[in-house]
């Protein structure tokens, strides 16, 4: 699962494919791993899908 297919997360269009999270207020890259995001690696608690 990677962040663009959440449903907080926006694409900003600017190069590098980066999108905003409106869930956490950050930046981040369409292609991350949600258990990035996430605590003690597990999938990000506010991750959901459209």
């Amino acid at each position: 699962m990677t962040c663009g297919m959440c449903k907080h997360c926006v694409p900003l269009d600017i190069c590098g494919g980066d999108c905003e999270c409106k869930a956490r207020e950050i930046e981040v890259s369409e292609d991350d791993d949600t258990r990035f995001y996430g605590e003690d690696n597990e999938p990000c608690e506010l991750f959901v899908t459209a």
